[in-house]
């Protein structure tokens, strides 16, 4: 047994050797690289919820907040000799890839670096936009954030829990074979900390404390035998582990559903039966969360629908980056034609209905001052229209409106005085 062991032995490294020397002017083909699974979109359990939230965003007649991402950071330490750090360093761009499933506004932050340097260049004058048109620097080019998102890992601990069972057997002759199996289990924990807040008071609005387990498993057989003078030995097992970073991922998936959804005071559970959310906005909202200003109401100069109710503020962080509202004095006069564009409660909010519908509407409202008039409704009370012009004729007020309404926008036109 043992001699035509060691012969066949050197008679394959006889073979194996021979294949390495071949002639050094023949050229071996080329090795085609083993090829995986096809590439797939990423996904988590609460992408469909995220993607329905983004629908419901998109689709309200007023702009979305804009939502920037700092840096969540690894601050667990948890490293690993061979592979490094043992979670992921790309956390914040998880959370711009929510963001933007969740239909918000997302303005760049984290990487600036791109951003800075066209900056740099436009200030000397290396830049063009065309052959004939240089890169100017103005005020108010880069679009300010309402909220912004930071956080970071907190936790990492790599064996919470562990568990296993092995059951061996063998024959009782020294000889005999032998046989075992195992099925050991094992938990990961892992915990971040993320806090949406207000981009120009700084105020902490929400906080999301989440944690994941991660669950592992190794089941090994292997079986042990003498035979005709020889040994077998058979082992087979698998091990598998829930993604780690995929579990992060999740949770940034989860806080941001949660944050978006908080500004529009939707349930907690909104989006995640599958169906699809209404496209109207809510019918009443509390304070601290997102206001509907440009709320499409059906009105025309003869015959006023005014709304239930509609005093109830923008959150902080959304107001804050929208430009100061025109004095009175700089407002649209009487005896003018102009654009009724939606009504409030008092004249406050239709002020800030005014700044945040010119952010929505800039080509469409560019010139236009804003005119606020009380108007008693029978059996409703008083209300304050939103007015916009002065408008050249209602010839052009029917056109502009034409192209708000196009966009969901309700617009009539109507005589001032």
């Amino acid at each position: 047994m043992t001699s035509r062991f060691v012969r066949a032995t050197v008679v394959a490294a006889a073979c194996v050797l021979s294949a390495c020397a071949t002639d050094s002017t023949e050229r071996p083909d080329p090795i085609a690289p083993l090829r995986g699974p096809q590439e797939t979109i990423v996904e988590t359990d609460y992408t469909a919820a995220l993607r329905c939230l983004g629908q419901y965003v998109r689709a309200q007649s007023y702009p979305a907040p804009r939502i920037a991402v700092g840096h969540i950071s690894d601050m667990t330490g948890a490293t690993d000799y061979f592979n490094g750090a043992r979670v992921t360093q790309g956390a914040s761009l998880m959370a711009i890839t929510a963001l933007s499933d969740a239909g918000v506004r997302v303005v760049e932050r984290f990487d600036m670096g791109v951003i800075q340097a066209e900056m740099n260049y436009a200030q000397t004058g290396l830049v063009r936009d065309s052959q004939t048109q240089l890169r100017e620097l103005n005020p108010g080019m880069l679009q300010g954030a309402d909220l912004y998102i930071v956080g970071g890992l907190t936790e990492f601990n790599p064996n919470i829990r562990s568990r296993g069972s092995d059951l061996y057997g063998a024959d009782e002759r020294a000889t005999g074979a032998a046989a075992s199996i195992g099925f050991n289990t094992h938990t990961i924990d892992v915990a971040m900390d993320v806090r949406l807040v207000d981009a120009t008071s700084s105020e902490v609005l929400s906080v999301r404390a989440l944690r994941k387990q991660i669950v592992g498993r190794e089941i090994e057989l292997g079986v042990f035998e003498f035979m005709s003078g020889g040994v077998v030995d058979l082992a087979a097992g698998q091990r598998a582990l829930e993604p780690v970073q995929t579990a992060v991922r999740t949770m940034i998936d989860r806080a941001i559903f949660e944050f978006v959804g908080s500004l529009y005071n939707l349930p907690a559970d909104a989006c995640l039966d599958g169906r699809s959310l209404p496209v109207q906005s809510p019918a009443s909202l509390t304070r601290g969360h997102l206001a509907d200003p440009q709320a499409r109401i059906h009105s025309s100069a003869a015959s006023v629908s005014e709304p239930a109710d509609y005093s109830v503020p923008a959150p902080r962080g959304v107001q804050s980056s929208y430009s100061r509202p025109p004095h009175r004095s700089e407002s649209l006069a009487t005896s003018e034609i102009g654009m009724h564009l939606a009504s409030y409660r008092n004249p406050e909010n239709a002020r800030r209905g005014w700044t945040q519908l010119q952010s929505g509407y800039r080509a469409e409202l560019e010139g236009l001052l804003p005119l606020i008039v009380p108007t008693e409704i029978e059996g409703r009370g008083l209300y304050y229209r939103l007015i916009a012009g002065p408008v050249l004729s209602l010839e052009t007020a029917r056109a502009q409106c034409a192209a708000l309404e196009a966009q969901n926008q309700y617009c009539q036109p109507i005589s001032v005085g």
